[in-house]
Parts: structure tokens; sequence; C-alpha cells
């Protein structure tokens, strides 16, 4: 788990234990992803995105079996709302430490 970098601005710490408290009420059988790239930065966003009413709805099932990047984003997205892409990448690059 990511951990609070002090030399960071109040706000931006704000924001950081925010996602913190977020990854930490995540309920998961298993941690399945890879170490952080752009691919999974690009999984990330699609998760997000499929939070949409239009998109893909995800089950409980699917969400607690194995933690991805995908359903890390769908869950952020859930918890979050839209995003635009510079805080979409805001959280994931958190998450990515």
């Amino acid at each position: 788990m990511p951990t609070l970098a002090s030399s960071n601005p109040p706000k931006v710490q704000q924001n950081e234990a925010f996602y913190e408290k977020i990854f930490s009420e995540l309920t998961y059988n298993r941690d399945n992803r890879n170490p952080p790239d752009n691919r999974r930065r690009a999984q990330f966003k699609i998760g997000w995105e499929n939070v949409t009413p239009q998109r893909r709805l995800y089950t409980n099932e699917t969400l607690n079996a194995v933690l991805t990047w995908n359903n890390l984003g769908y869950r952020f997205g859930a918890k979050l709302g839209h995003g635009s892409e510079s805080k979409i990448n805001k959280v994931y690059d958190f998450l990515a430490q």
C-alpha cells in the first residue's frame, strides 16, 4: 500500500489520505495486480470509466475475488465519480507507488 509523502503540499496529502482510506476499505481475496506500467494505467482508466451508466456493471462477486488494475479503477471511479484524465492519472500514480 502506498504511503503518504511528507514533502507533498497539504491539499495533495489530504487527497492521498482519502485515496489510502478508500484502498484500505476494499475487500478482495487476492491481489492480482502486476507491476504498474502504461498498459495497467490504461486498464485502471477503463475500469474507472466503466462506472458510468452506459458502461459495464461489475458484480460484488467479481470485485471480491481478485484485485486487478481494471477493477481497482472501477472501485475508485464508483467512490470518486466522474474524473478527468488528469485526476484518474493522479489516483493511479498514487496507487502505483
